[in-house]
């Protein structure tokens, strides 16, 4: 669940930086094969949340390929198109603040298709979510 700066909750999940991801083909030109790696750069802001809440932040992400994923210049992990993991955890410390740009950057390499991001979604975990008294 988000949290507005009301303390009211907002229902829906905040999808990363619209429908289309722009692709950043490496190795790819009139005289070569198909690129060797695309990358997603994505940007998205955090809401507030008030200081007696800690919230975890995810990353849900469905894609083609394999790659890494970069959030803030930092590796987050890496995502195997045929593997279990489809959340990764956002350390705190390596997030900007509420209403401060966070970039995250998918680093895919095609397999048996193309590379593509069909979904990038930024949730809280709600399971570890705290509610602290001030």
């Amino acid at each position: 669940m988000y949290f507005d700066a009301n303390g009211g909750r907002l229902r829906k999940p905040r999808h990363l930086a619209g429908h289309q991801w722009p692709s950043h083909a490496i190795g790819s030109d009139s005289n070569s094969p198909p690129a060797l790696l695309h990358w997603y750069p994505m940007e998205f802001t955090l809401p507030y949340v008030p200081t007696h809440i800690w919230v975890p932040w995810c990353l849900r992400l469905e894609a083609t390929g394999n790659g890494f994923t970069y959030l803030n210049g930092k590796p987050m992990g890496r995502y195997w198109q045929y593997g279990g993991q489809r959340e990764f955890y956002m350390p705190d410390n390596w997030l900007q603040a509420a209403g401060k740009k966070n970039v995250l950057a998918l680093c895919l390499r095609p397999l048996d298709k193309p590379t593509a991001v069909s979904s990038a979604t930024v949730v809280p975990h709600r399971v570890y979510a705290e509610y602290r008294k001030v």
